[in-house]
């Protein structure tokens, strides 16, 4: 389940009585669970269904309530369903377990198979050919599902080689088409273990220190970790309890205040209560993944954690009675100005107000100036900058030389650390004209910032030479059909048969891709030009060529109202 379009289906059949029945007797008969464990997994009076695949496929998705709980690669074979990861997480023992290293885990959700030198324990009725499920040492959370290629005894005894063929794993598609649940210990592209939970002492002494790695070629992990063995500090750290340090609490709590401090707070709401800053700004800014609790910092209240900021700059804090107020975010910082906010929806507020709005922005692309040495007198270290930037920096450097003209306070008149960085013997504007004027002397660069699909989550960001790349919009015919024509998004690393899917829904016309350029049915030009904008295109970069008549019209209604 590589791509969004592995878990796509061509149509839905609600299972009957009859079939419920013989679906649980399968079940009962092929995975390791009695009437209770199966009851979990169907509740009384759930909506069960089959989505199937199209072109002769024989893998079939058997939902409950909507939510894909077992895969059956075929209906008529033995031992060919399995449980995926949201069913295993209710219903651990569902099937025969492999447990492996740490280590090994990022491998795995890397959608990488199992080397048998990764493995510290597999159960011993376990059998060749059938799935079991994959767990990391100490989580009680499945990582994986997998067909077992080695014998229990050959794991151990042998070594080497490839044990466990993947089949479906955390990060996948079919994880992204659940929700994209994340239990405890699941951080970014690994798993951490939640206890210590050493292997059995036989495949303990059996098993051999071997580091971790890839196969090129085939795409396989060869990911080979040492069992952990008594005396040795180093594996057995990587079987113990990993927990957040209060130092990486602390800097998760930072950013989330500048997140808060860029994107959520107006000076017009100063003075505000401490509580208030952290409860309804600081926590909802964090990344959904992320958890953030005060009390797991060195300091274990707020205040002092605040007053560490106040100490660098960032804020001032003014004690009232009891309570403590932030009365000033000091913007003009350099921590606060070259602090790169992550888009909203990847916040926990936009989590908790539900589910993913096609059209909220997907990424951040910013357009850059690179800075000449000559300029750091006056922005300092910073390399990059944005046109936002160089107008405060201006705006806070002409406040504090007091460069304003005497008869127009909007016009700033230069003086020699002004003249030598703009490169001009006379530098005379409004702050929005010189920061303009900047921008062009510079040299274009854009940064990208946008959400990693899978387990990895989080936001990656890149800078790249030139202009943000250009997104072309036209209108044309096809076969006598009209259809508005996309392309370029693969420049931005949108998915475009994604798109598509997401297309097809919001327009209701049909959608294709070809050779990387997408087709919708009927004229979007001007629809398609603000999704794309809400999604994060940069306006100036959507080139929309619309022929005479073949644009858009404004507001399309249907032809048939009568109105009285």
């Amino acid at each position: 389940f590589k791509k969004p379009k592995d878990v796509q289906t061509k149509g839905e059949n609600k299972m009957r009585g009859k079939e419920i029945k013989k679906l649980r007797e399968v079940l009962l008969r092929e995975l390791r669970i009695d009437e209770m464990g199966l009851n979990q997994l169907f509740p009384a009076k759930a909506d069960i269904a089959v989505r199937k695949f199209g072109g002769g496929s024989y893998l079939t998705f058997i939902t409950v309530d909507t939510c894909v709980a077992f895969v059956q690669v075929d209906p008529e074979a033995p031992n060919a369903t399995y449980p995926t990861l949201t069913s295993l997480w209710r219903c651990p023992e569902a099937l025969a377990t492999v447990t492996i290293a740490p280590p090994v885990s990022k491998f795995v959700i890397n959608g990488a198979d199992v080397m048998a030198p990764g493995i510290l324990a597999v159960d011993d009725s376990a059998q060749v050919g059938n799935f079991v499920s994959i767990f990391v040492a100490g989580n009680p959370s499945a990582v994986g599902v997998g067909v077992l290629l080695l014998s229990p005894a050959d794991i151990i005894s042998r070594r080497e080689g490839r044990a466990v063929q993947a089949a479906h794993h955390f990060g996948d598609c079919l994880w992204e088409a659940s929700g994209s649940p994340r239990p405890e210990g699941f951080n970014g592209a690994e798993v951490v273990p939640l206890s210590v939970e050493a292997p059995p002492a036989a495949q303990q002494e059996d098993a051999e220190a071997l580091p971790g790695a890839a196969d090129g070629k085939n795409g396989e992990a060869a990911a080979q970790a040492a069992a952990p063995s008594e005396g040795d500090d180093a594996a057995v750290a990587a079987t113990e309890s990993v927990a957040i340090s209060s130092e990486d609490m602390e800097d998760r709590m930072r950013l989330c205040f500048l997140q808060a401090a860029r994107t959520r707070i107006k000076d017009r709401d100063l003075p505000m209560p401490v509580n208030t800053l952290y409860a309804a700004h600081m926590r909802p800014s964090r990344r959904s993944e992320w958890s953030v609790d005060v009390k797991l910092t060195r300091f274990k209240k707020l205040v002092p954690f605040l007053a560490t900021l106040e100490e660098d700059g960032l804020l001032r804090l003014k004690p009232k009675g009891s309570e403590h107020f932030l009365v000033e975010i000091v913007r003009k910082a350099s921590e606060y100005a070259e602090f790169r906010p992550w888009p909203k929806d990847v916040t926990a507020a936009a989590g908790e107000e539900g589910g993913s709005d096609a059209a909220v922005a997907r990424f951040q692309v910013e357009v850059l100036g690179k800075l000449a040495p000559s300029a750091a007198v006056l922005f300092g270290k910073s390399e990059y900058v944005t046109h936002e930037q160089v107008a405060t920096i201006l705006r806070d450097y002409g406040n504090e030389n007091t460069l304003w003209a005497a008869n127009n306070k909007k016009k700033m008149q230069g003086d020699e650390v002004l003249c030598s960085v703009f490169g001009e013997a006379e530098v005379v504007g409004t702050v929005e004209q010189l920061s303009t004027q900047f921008m062009k002397g510079c040299k274009k660069f854009h940064r990208v910032t946008a959400p990693q699909r899978g387990a990895a989550a989080g936001m990656k960001t890149s800078i790249r030479p030139g202009a943000p790349p250009k997104v072309t919009i036209r209108t044309d015919t096809r076969r006598g059909h009209a259809v508005t024509l996309v392309r370029g998004l693969d420049q931005y690393g949108l998915d475009a048969d994604e798109l598509a899917a997401e297309l097809k829904k919001v327009l209701a016309g049909s959608t294709t891709v070809e050779d990387g350029e997408l087709m919708v049915q009927g004229f979007w030009d001007v629809a398609l030009k603000n999704h794309l904008d809400k999604a994060g295109i940069p306006p100036d970069s959507l080139d929309v060529k619309a022929g005479s008549g073949k644009s858009q019209k404004k507001d399309k209604k249907a032809s048939n109202v009568v109105k009285y």
